[in-house]
């Protein structure tokens, strides 16, 4: 595969490499120089290992000086988590906006790893897909001291066609990340696309398009229809499309409700099951951190895994794309790939075995047959 800046796509100029877990995080969670397990290569079977200091890819110099912003001031978020102080709108926004960059690096680092096993082509980069689409994060809390990191659902080909749902192990935190277009405007009460497509033109290459729909300007309870579990903090912000700016779908519901009309990002939603309280975050609310639950670890990455599989399989059906603008062949890889990556995901559902293993492989490929390696090889 060809060297491309994971920020811009282009071919990396003043070539630089780029942490996707920057190295103020990885001294948080231990030493710098170890190694960690990040998944399986499925074209070998084996286990990919790296030490933590080569865990990099490709960059420009300019992309990465420009993104270095945004990890200067997630970690003073960070620290205010571990601290177990209170949020506001904006760390929230900068929170968001970093686990947008941390998920799309790491869905390009693992198309780079496994050598484009899984025939994916990227069109959209860091860069292009921070805060370009609805996005939520649930936070959980663990009752022990254990440091380290570690990611959940980023090495399976449902998360190869739709890097839209991930986990993402801090500690003792456990963040729970969705993002996908239209994943919630409409439940907000914002505009939302319907009959979803691509297109081949080159300046939608890779962009999902559809119909505009405006918004009933009320929130429907709950957000997402299927319930996150437990009691964690759930968090939600709506992306309002950049082709409705400036148009008769920017209501003054749609303006009172958002964080940054320019950006397109609306106003930080705050979701909580347990106390049956829910409302838009404003520069005078706060979400405190010290009234979490705190789970067993084991119980907690047995649901966590469970709970990541099942979203992204969600995700899939909810991302069916409507016909009109590909051809039969463009539609049927499409519908062939998506079938074929939900029925991983049950598959190991039924197993449901929180590290994915090199014996994993072997399962899926052998309940599955020749369809594993017909499609693939």
């Amino acid at each position: 595969m060809y060297k491309f800046c994971v920020f811009c796509g282009e071919k990396p100029v003043d070539k630089n490499k780029e942490h996707i877990i920057p190295k103020w995080l990885i001294s948080e969670t231990g030493d710098l120089k170890r190694n960690i397990n990040v998944g399986v290569n499925w074209r070998t079977k084996k286990t990919l290992s790296y030490s933590f200091d080569s865990f990099v890819f490709p960059a420009c110099y300019d992309c990465n000086s420009k993104f270095s912003l945004l990890e200067g001031k997630v970690k003073q978020i960070y620290l205010k988590i571990d601290n177990d102080e209170s949020l506001n709108q904006m760390d929230i926004d900068i929170l968001l906006d970093w686990l947008d960059k941390v998920r799309v690096g790491l869905w390009l680092g693992y198309i780079t790893l496994t050598s484009d096993f899984f025939e994916v082509q990227p069109h959209h980069f860091i860069s292009t897909r921070v805060s370009n689409a609805d996005r939520m994060v649930a936070i959980y809390k663990v009752n022990d001291s254990q440091k380290g990191i570690g990611f959940r659902g980023v090495n399976l080909p449902a998360f190869h066609y739709q890097p839209s749902c991930f986990g993402l192990i801090i500690n003792n935190y456990y963040f729970l990340n969705i993002s996908t277009h239209s994943l919630f405007s409409r439940r907000i009460g914002f505009p939302y696309i319907t009959n979803h497509s691509y297109s081949n033109e080159e300046i939608y290459a890779g962009m999902v398009i559809g119909e505009l729909q405006k918004g009933i300007e009320r929130i429907m309870f709950p957000l997402l229809r299927k319930r996150v579990f437990g009691s964690p903090i759930e968090l939600y912000q709506p992306i309002i499309d950049k082709s409705m700016l400036n148009t008769e779908f920017m209501t003054r519901y749609v303006s009172d409700n958002t964080l940054d009309i320019n950006s397109g990002k609306g106003k930080i939603y705050f979701q909580d099951r347990t106390l049956g309280s829910s409302f838009f975050l404003d520069n005078g609310n706060s979400i405190l951190l010290d009234k979490l639950k705190k789970y067993n670890r084991f119980e907690l990455e047995y649901l966590f895994a469970k709970q990541i599989l099942e979203y992204q399989n969600l995700i899939l059906d909810m991302n069916k794309i409507s016909d009109h603008m590909l051809s039969k062949d463009e539609r049927d890889l499409i519908k062939i790939r998506s079938n074929f990556s939900k029925k991983i995901n049950k598959i190991l559902l039924s197993r449901m075995k929180t590290e994915f293993t090199e014996e994993i492989i072997e399962v899926v490929s052998k309940e599955l047959e020749n369809e594993f390696y017909g499609f693939y090889l």
